[in-house]
């Protein structure tokens, strides 16, 4: 019977936790970043689903926010509306955390980002 209850009282942690959602910092306006996913060819594949990040936009930060997975060297690529490039960096983003780019240095304009991971290519643009 305690077998029974421990099995039914994981289910509902694990549910929970599923539905758990990933909170920004209030006292920062955050406007999510529209991207569209590309997934990458991989023979090795181990798992069926990839779970795309989401970009957030504030003032000066992008975040990104991951609820499943870490990635590690996570390439960031920002370019303006002239197709040049004005940052180039690399990051590792970590579940559940706020992962913070800056983009406070930036002029005000419109940029194009492309996040890319071993297992997919995130693109969209945002407005500062």
């Amino acid at each position: 019977m305690t077998r029974i209850v421990s099995v039914f009282f994981a289910f509902i942690v694990g549910l929970i936790s599923i539905n758990a959602q990933i909170s920004l910092p209030s006292n920062i306006t955050w406007e999510k970043i529209t991207c569209y996913k590309y997934n990458k060819e991989n023979k090795n594949k181990e798992r069926s689903a990839i779970y795309a990040p989401q970009l957030y936009q504030s003032d000066e930060y992008i975040s990104v926010q991951s609820e499943f997975n870490d990635y590690d060297n996570v390439h960031i690529i920002i370019t303006n509306a002239q197709s040049v490039i004005v940052k180039d960096e690399f990051i590792n983003v970590i579940t559940g955390d706020e992962n913070l780019y800056y983009i406070g240095d930036l002029n005000s304009g419109d940029y194009n980002i492309m996040l890319e991971t071993d297992d997919l290519i995130l693109v969209g643009n945002f407005i500062i």
